[in-house]
């Protein structure tokens, strides 16, 4: 894609490539990451900032590498020496990557969904508008240690995805050095390559075993778990991680539609709070249906880039983008209405919440259970 370059009236004329966005299919399909950016095409739209058409370089490979997004913000870095951004990356795998070529850059990179624990670790130029995995995971065990009191789970991981075995580490990390989750009985079960159970974590599920399940996993690999528990016909309530409302909402209805048990989500609500009303107004009009999770996630990257535009006085650089970023970490207009970041880089401020997943209208929240 040809750099563009836009000017600045200034004691001189400064010429600067302003966002890149990128995305890789490793995790989630070219279809999910296409709703991410038309979210965030849209974004450029409404912004505060006077977005030319050729302010943005994308960089969105469709390979299906574990390294894409690797080698996606690479080349948005070489081919524009002046880029000031790097935005999109929604995946935890993806903005691990990113991160790493962020910090090394010294370039602000902000994830439009990544939940991972570590980008909280990564500093003063890595953000996510994912919600902290270490609060949504902190208020599910609090959750479960008030609904089933000496009562047995099983968590369930994929050992293949780092996502999930990030989940499980926190889990047992919480329930091992936290007084409060002592009496919290956990039981871990692993999915085999056939990304179904082994024989005898399979019969003691059907057996009674277990009160409740936990799903480390993404939803699209667990088709042959579900399988598994229909076919047994279990009807445990299961316990799923916040990739489950951000993905093809459509493949989840799918696999989940036959499962006789209930099926909640802990992550922070997108759909359905009053900030985002206008939001659906205008994507309904924009795309002709309502929009999809991702859209909300996309839409406010790009809302929060234009704000930090407005701020700067003088040349846009990656510095100055930097700084004014920091110089207030509060933005608004955004979906979820007024958004917070931490100073140190990491995840945005929100609330966690108990969502339910009802065959007609997808995950709807029950309550707020944690921050």
């Amino acid at each position: 894609m040809t750099r563009v370059l836009i000017f600045f009236l200034i004691s001189f004329e400064a010429l600067a490539a302003i966002v890149g966005y990128g995305s890789s299919d490793a995790v989630y399909p070219a279809k999910n990451q296409e709703f991410f950016y038309m979210g965030f095409n849209l974004g450029l739209k409404k912004s505060e900032y006077n977005f030319k058409t050729s302010d943005v370089d994308t960089e969105q490979i469709t390979d299906k590498k574990a390294l894409s997004a690797l080698r996606g913000s690479n080349l948005l870095i070489a081919r524009n020496k002046d880029l000031v951004v790097l935005a999109g990356y929604p995946t935890s795998h993806e903005s691990l990557l990113v991160s790493k070529v962020a910090t090394k850059e010294k370039t602000v990179f902000i994830s439009s969904a990544g939940s991972h624990s570590s980008l909280s670790k990564q500093g003063s130029f890595v953000f996510s508008l994912g919600e902290s995995l270490v609060s949504s995971q902190k208020s599910l065990l609090a959750y479960l240690l008030a609904k089933y009191p000496s009562k047995p789970g099983l968590v369930i991981t994929n050992p293949r995805a780092t996502f999930s075995v990030d989940q499980k580490l926190l889990v047992q990390k919480m329930t091992r050095e936290d007084p409060k989750f002592k009496n919290l009985k956990l039981e871990y079960a692993s999915l085999s390559t056939n990304q179904g159970l082994a024989q005898d974590v399979e019969e003691k599920i059907v057996s009674g075993k277990y009160s409740f399940l936990v799903l480390t996993t993404y939803a699209d690999d667990s088709t042959a778990l579900f399988d598994q528990l229909v076919k047994n016909k279990v009807a445990l309530n299961i316990y799923t991680n916040p990739s489950w409302i951000v993905g093809d909402i459509e493949f989840v209805r799918r696999l989940m539609v036959n499962y006789p048990g209930s099926i909640y989500s802990i992550s922070s609500l997108i759909k359905g709070v009053p900030a985002a009303d206008k939001f659906e107004e205008v994507a309904t009009k924009e795309y002709g249906s309502k929009p999809s999770t991702e859209m909300y996630y996309g839409y406010d990257t790009a809302i929060i880039i234009g704000q930090v535009l407005k701020r700067i006085e003088g040349p846009v650089t990656k510095d100055s983008f930097h700084k004014a970023f920091l110089k207030d970490l509060c933005f608004t207009g955004t979906t979820a209405g007024r958004l917070c970041f931490p100073a140190e880089g990491g995840h945005a401020f929100r609330d966690v919440h108990l969502l339910k997943f009802l065959k007609r209208d997808g995950f709807v929240s029950q309550r707020v259970i944690g921050h």
